[in-house]
């Protein structure tokens, strides 16, 4: 039930987010591959929500305010016969250059939740990304990777995502 509880409490502050005033606001939806740089750990899939807001046209990029949430949807493998899982919640400060293709840049902070047979570390850690988009009208199409250094007893998470926001 926690899992579904932060799903839920995730969608309605990104709701009221996407709501705020902003002519320029996506709001859209992502599934990752995650990744830790610690021996024996598999990969796990994570699906989230993504708001793009307070957009800035500035000539040679855009800048944007971002906020996203996320949780596991398959978990991963674990020395010992053992599961892992994943989450984060974060905001980001992102630059994309114009263009129906364009380059995407981004940097922020999240708080992300590394969990072992329900044993867990939470730590806030800083995070960068590099990508690439695509915008069809209103759609819009990403795929970032993104880095989050060590923290603590959270080892480096490396998170690859794709998008589709309005």
């Amino acid at each position: 039930m926690p899992r579904q509880r932060h799903l839920i409490v995730s969608l309605a502050a990104l709701v009221l987010l996407a709501g705020m005033p902003s002519a320029h606001a996506n709001v859209g939806i992502f599934v990752g591959h995650t990744t830790i740089d610690r021996s024996g750990y598999g990969s796990v899939t994570t699906a989230g929500l993504r708001a793009n807001l307070l957009r800035i046209p500035a000539g040679v990029a855009s800048f944007s305010l971002d906020a996203e949430a996320s949780t596991t949807i398959d978990r991963g493998s674990a020395p010992g016969g053992r599961e892992w899982d994943y989450r984060s919640a974060g905001v980001y400060g992102s630059a994309r250059t114009p263009g129906p293709i364009y380059g995407i840049a981004r940097v922020g902070m999240a708080r992300n939740r590394f969990a072992v047979d329900g044993d867990s570390t939470t730590r806030t850690q800083t995070g960068y990304g590099l990508g690439v988009g695509a915008s069809v009208r209103i759609l819009r199409l990403e795929v970032t990777a993104n880095r989050f250094g060590s923290s603590g007893n959270l080892d480096r998470v490396t998170w690859i995502t794709a998008s589709l926001s309005f």
